[in-house]
């Protein structure tokens, strides 16, 4: 179907250059041009339906490419509901419930948000990380290991990058990570040099000659700096402290997770709150009654 835009498009522009309101073209009599956009048998689309594309100036090109494409998506829909209301049985009290289950869960849905959203304390201290990992350090049993660890990789033949950084590799005084962050910076394909940051082991390995190893546990034990080759690149591994498979992890490396968890146990002590403020003050008021 071919939908003629131009007109609606120039209207759109003169609007926007006159006024404010992108909708309404007056003529001399003061009536307000309302013209069609798509017609699917006896469902109309009119420019009115579409103010809300424009609530934001954007270019007469961009309009164009925006209206089309919601004409085109509209004209669909309402395609696609003909042919479902010719070709299938439909229960309209059934499809009814369900319209109206789901309005109520989106009134819902949007008072609970701004119920906690205005209430929600985001401040988490420390005290509670600590607490809920001593409680739950059962559910952080780690399933890949993790390492603190200074990894590089270098272009093959540039001997003077990868002897610098055998130099420095696990001097953990900042005059020398200053110096390997350079070192690293100038002269490295990718580097991970702070020593305080845990990675998973799979993260770190990732296309690179350890992604295959067997026995990473026996390998992470292996003292001082480990040194990979490849056709192309050198790779070079510092460990600094490890963690393996099934053993607990720092708490700090599953921090920030914890902080997620303990504020969705907030999110959700927000909503029964609201819940039982809504239904005690209902309650006392007399505003339902349940009959047995």
């Amino acid at each position: 179907m071919k939908i003629d835009l131009q007109p609606i498009l120039l209207a759109l522009l003169l609007l926007t250059l006159g006024s404010c309101d992108l909708f309404r073209l007056k003529t001399d009599d003061n009536e307000e041009i309302n013209p069609k956009l798509a017609e699917v048998g006896n469902q109309i689309l009119r420019l009115d339906d579409v103010r809300f594309l424009y609530k934001t100036p954007i270019s007469s090109m961009d309009s164009s490419q925006l209206l089309e494409a919601y004409v085109k998506s509209w004209v669909k829909k309402q395609l696609m509901i003909a042919e479902a209301s010719q070709t299938i049985k439909i229960d309209e009290a059934e499809v009814n419930r369900k319209l109206l289950d789901y309005r109520y869960a989106l009134l819902v849905y949007e008072l609970e948000r701004q119920f906690v959203e205005k209430n929600l304390d985001k401040s988490i201290q420390m005290a509670e990380v600590e607490a809920y990992y001593a409680a739950n350090k059962e559910n952080f049993i780690l399933k890949d290991a993790i390492l603190r660890v200074q990894y590089f990789k270098v272009a093959k033949g540039n001997d003077r990058a990868i002897k610098k950084i055998l130099s420095l590799v696990g001097k953990e005084e900042e005059k020398s990570l200053a110096e390997l962050r350079d070192v690293a910076l100038n002269s490295t394909v990718t580097h991970f040099v702070e020593t305080n940051s845990w990675i998973k082991w799979g993260e770190l390995a990732a296309g690179t000659p350890l992604e295959t190893a067997s026995n990473v546990n026996n390998l992470l034990r292996r003292p001082g700096t480990l040194e990979f080759e490849d056709e192309e690149y050198a790779y070079i591994f510092h460990v600094l402290e490890y963690k393996l498979y099934d053993e607990y992890p720092p708490m700090e490396f599953v921090e920030a997770e914890i902080r997620k968890i303990l504020q969705t146990k907030r999110q959700a002590a927000l909503v029964e709150q609201l819940e039982r403020e809504i239904y005690e003050k209902a309650l006392e008021k007399k505003e339902f009654k349940i009959y047995e």
